[in-house]
């Protein structure tokens, strides 16, 4: 189209509109839809006594809520027509990489080999036990069964190094400002300001209680530092294999803590896991930068900050919260290369994407998004090219070199891991399996047909389905909370709005949510688990970016309809949405959330508090006893707590109901030293009158627990 017909074509659009009129649409189709989550959620705003009813509606209440939300969307959808901001349509620079001089042919050469010998020739010589010049070995009895060999570290850090070397562009891009007599003139810029403030709010949702919410250890919890203190005792395996298999990165970073002073605790666990959660921030802050600008970026950060989805999954203090973390930087990466076209940028997204595979399984479908998102980008250089009637082009050779640069580095830092995957496929995909095949149940409906449906609920976790386990979600609420469930819908309207202007990055960006949601939706054989926050969390960075998308073009029309006074009004709708937000993320953690994790885990805290209270007294932790019940508590967590991870004072039954479990204490009457029997569960009172049949003079204590059913009695058995 001629510049002239585009004038043309841009007045008619223009016509019989105000800004002000625009601005105004687009912010009551915003609370339109707002409204209509909130209907959906059923929660009232602010929990305004006045909103109450929204928490009683009946289907017809909820057909007119869902016209409603047509209507803002409809009304979004013509206002946002106008926001003229400005589309990159430039084609990715192509520039080429180092020269290959002989030198870095021996260094990449040396490298490659080092790692095969350890890799691949030992290690198959020494099948399966591995050996000293191997680079796992299979011979420890231990948990986790396999361990880096100190050849097998050296050998694969040589040839990262080599690899780098050989490949990385060393020609300096910047030169540093020569300073005179006048001093360092120090710059400091709103946005940097603006992040550490939401970087700092960020960290007091995930650090706030954190000594009591979660309260309760569980099982899973106990497997976790079972793992840290197989690390501290030398170990160093890749993959962890008990407790359905986990990647190891968890357990060497609270491993670090625990070298640095903290204790082996469940305290310490949620604590690194909580540093991860806000480390994630600035790197959704990075990537809402690279996608669109600055202030996308500041809102992304501030999405993040205050989700739910985030703050829940961080807080059950499982490895989870490294999948946004490592989906966020590889995204970034990711954009920042295809921008740049640099070396470097493509030899650090293979190398983070590397990382990544050791931190949660969930992060592995990031394997077909980066392809999906390279893909969107040439098909966008290929189509720009034509129109100005130049040669397509569509892979140009150094951009070749650079991608082959990035999956070579992504394969070399995953060796190890990969290693692991061929000596023992059952124990590493054992997981998956178990979640695409009948190797566990027998599926529901066919295999393609519950795909479908699971994928479907997948798509709308964010606004509509819920997540069933308590673990790590209130139940009957979606991963976002009311507004920026709200923002979402805004979000994807506005990013194909943007995408038939001929946005290649929220193009592909939209691509990336329904790929990383694959983790969740493959649960095949097992559909009541989707969706499931855990292993949909890699799609959290990108659903932020769009969940902001609607706040950037808000401020975009509000400006151009009253200038200076337009960002003011801006500022005064995006505090209201927030302070919403905030509230509705308060509500949902803090209160709905602690409620059901208290409800259905077990008082072992409670417990431990008990034994240390009788060790105060003078008894010890070798005379403190767990009377086992059915689906009682966790042995091990009791015993992680009270600072002994080898605590195995546990009473156990043969019988269904484990009623023969208190007779072993009858061998104890012997021992004049003084004892603690923890009683529970539906036989608790037989069990105290077993007790006191052995221990007349013992004294019995009720515990009481705010929930029903839940509790339980210490029998103290005094010295003789």
């Amino acid at each position: 189209m001629s510049t002239f017909r585009k004038r043309i074509a841009a007045r008619r659009r223009g016509a019989g509109r105000s800004p002000l009129t625009v601005a105004v649409l687009a912010t009551v189709g915003v609370l339109l839809v707002v409204l209509w989550q909130a209907g959906m959620d059923s929660v009232a705003p602010f929990g305004l006594q006045s909103f109450e009813w929204l928490t009683r509606l009946t289907r017809v209440d909820h057909a007119i809520f869902g016209v409603l939300g047509l209507l803002g969307v409809a009304a979004w959808l013509w206002a946002v027509r106008f926001d003229d901001a400005a589309v990159d349509r430039e084609a990715m620079p192509v520039r080429n990489g180092p020269r290959m001089t002989p030198r870095r042919w021996k260094a990449l050469g040396a490298g490659i080999a080092i790692l095969a010998l350890v890799a691949l020739v030992t290690q198959q010589l020494f099948a399966p036990q591995g050996g000293f010049l191997a680079l796992l070995d299979y011979s420890d009895p231990g948990r986790a069964r396999n361990s880096l060999t100190p050849v097998g570290l050296v050998a694969w850090g040589a040839c990262l190094v080599l690899y780098v070397y050989a490949l990385s562009d060393r020609r300096r891009t910047w030169r540093p400002k020569s300073f005179g007599p006048e001093g360092i003139e120090l710059h400091v810029r709103w946005e940097w300001v603006a992040l550490i403030l939401i970087t700092a709010l960020a960290a007091y949702f995930r650090l706030f209680d954190l000594h009591d919410l979660p309260r309760q250890m569980t099982s899973d919890h106990t497997e976790k530092l079972l793992d840290v203190a197989e690390i501290l005792r030398g170990q160093r395996p890749v993959f962890l294999p008990l407790n359905a298999g986990r990647e190891p990165l968890e357990f060497y970073w609270i491993a670090l803590l625990v070298k640095l002073g903290l204790p082996l605790s469940f305290d310490t666990l949620k604590l690194g896991m909580a540093v991860v959660s806000i480390l994630t921030v600035p790197l959704v802050y990075w990537l809402g930068r690279e996608v669109v600008d600055r202030r996308v970026g500041l809102l992304t950060a501030m999405v993040v900050a205050l989700a739910p989805w985030h703050l829940q999954i961080t807080r059950i203090a499982l490895r989870i919260a490294f999948s946004p973390l490592f989906a966020a930087a590889v995204l970034a990466l990711l954009y920042r290369a295809l921008r740049r076209g640099g070396r470097n940028d493509w030899l650090a997204l293979g190398i983070v994407f590397g990382l990544g595979m050791y931190g949660y399984s969930g992060f592995r479908p990031m394997a077909f998004a980066i392809p999906a998102v390279v893909l969107v980008r040439l098909a966008h250089d290929a189509w720009c090219r034509r129109t100005r009637g130049e040669p397509p082009n569509v892979l140009p050779a150094a951009v070749a070199g650079h991608m082959a640069s990035a999956l070579g580095a992504a394969l070399l830092v995953g060796v190890p891991l990969m290693r692991y995957a061929i000596d023992q496929p059952e124990w590493f995909w054992g997981r998956t399996l178990s979640r695409v095949t009948e190797a566990e149940t027998a599926l529901e409906n066919p295999a393609f047909l519950q795909f479908l449906i699971n994928y479907k609920n997948a798509l709308l976790m964010f606004n509509i389905t819920s997540d069933s386990a308590w673990f790590h979600s209130p139940p009957g609420r979606p991963a976002l909370e009311t507004v920026a469930g709200a923002l979402l819908v805004l979000g994807l309207v506005t990013a194909l709005v943007r995408v038939w202007r001929g946005d290649w990055r929220l193009g592909s960006l939209i691509l990336v949510v329904p790929i990383m949601l694959l983790a969740s939706a493959m649960a095949i054989a097992f559909p009541i688990e989707v969706p499931h926050l855990s292993r949909a969390a890699g799609a959290l960075p990108a659903v932020a970016v769009l969940a902001a998308l609607p706040l950037w073009s808000l401020a975009g029309l509000w400006r151009s309809a009253l200038g200076r006074a337009g960002s003011v009004v801006f500022v005064v709708l995006a505090a209201v949405l927030f302070l919403m937000m905030m509230w509705g993320t308060s509500t949902r953690v803090f209160d709905e959330y602690r409620t059901s994790y208290d409800n259905s885990s077990l008082p072992t805290r409670e417990g431990a508090e008990v034994g240390e209270a009788f060790v105060e007294l003078g008894g010890d932790i070798e005379h403190i006893y767990l009377v086992s019940w059915p689906y009682g508590w966790d042995y091990r967590a009791l015993g992680m707590q009270l600072g002994d991870p080898e605590w195995h004072n546990v009473l156990e039954g043969s019988q269904a109901n484990m009623a023969d479990a208190v007779l072993a204490a009858g061998e104890h009457a012997s021992d004049p030293a003084p004892k603690l029997y923890l009683v529970g569960g539906p036989i608790a009172r037989a069990n105290i009158e077993r007790l006191l049949e052995y221990y007349p003079d013992a004294v019995v204590v009720h515990h009481d627990y705010p929930v029903e059913g839940k509790d339980f009695w210490s029998v103290y058995v005094p010295p003789r």
